[in-house]
């Protein structure tokens, strides 16, 4: 007797995401503050990484205890605060540790890419980041890259643009062109529905 041969099809939605962290630095540290946007822009997702004030002891305030719960983290990632700091935080909301330097080396905070190798609409465009010695308000509009970081793209031969006047950041930011919106590509949890339109928060 011949048997008979079901086909059938079926739709498979699957939904990747990057890992994110959240980056613990010194309450009130200027220095630690741009070193995790410069790390954060780096990052598929870094938009949505928070930054979250530790003061002495590893204490921190209520609010960033929502921050951290709300924003469904995977990793703290301690910049320039001590190890000890980082694990009093981790233990109070829950969350495992590690030290800036080895991000990439764990598997839990290196689940991501790089943003430059995402797809975008205009494939053409460079994107812009914070200028040398520019205001800090720059790097949180635009984003920013380490020193070795940008080496590492110009031996690829990847270009980004760094500029330091306020319009120019500005005109930027609003246009979406900036390094740290490119880090948003493809990552629609980060967007809002509804409203009258999207504009940078700090503009």
């Amino acid at each position: 007797m011949a048997g008979t041969l079901n086909v059938s099809s079926a739709w498979f939605d699957i939904t990747c995401l990057p890992s994110r962290s959240a980056y613990l630095i010194r309450a009130g540290s200027r220095s630690g503050f741009r070193r995790a946007i410069q790390e954060a822009s780096g990052r598929w997702g870094g938009m949505a990484e928070p930054v979250i004030a530790v003061r002495v002891g590893g204490k921190i305030d209520p609010w960033y205890e929502q921050l951290l719960e709300v924003s469904d983290v995977a990793v703290l990632v301690a910049v320039d605060i001590s190890a000890e700091e980082a694990g009093t935080v981790g233990k109070r909301v829950g969350l495992p540790c590690v030290e800036l330097e080895h991000i990439d080396r764990v598997p839990v905070s290196a689940s991501t890419m790089h943003p430059l190798a995402l797809l975008t609409d205009e494939p053409a465009q460079i994107p812009v980041i914070a200028g040398e010695r520019s205001p800090l308000w720059h790097a949180v509009a635009a984003g920013d890259l380490a020193d070795d970081h940008l080496k590492m793209l110009q031996q690829e031969q990847i270009e980004v643009v760094k500029l330091s006047g306020d319009g120019q950041i500005a005109h930027s930011a609003l246009r979406g062109t900036t390094m740290l919106e490119r880090t948003v590509v493809q990552f629609g949890e980060d967007r809002t529905e509804g409203g009258l339109g999207s504009t940078p928060a700090v503009i």
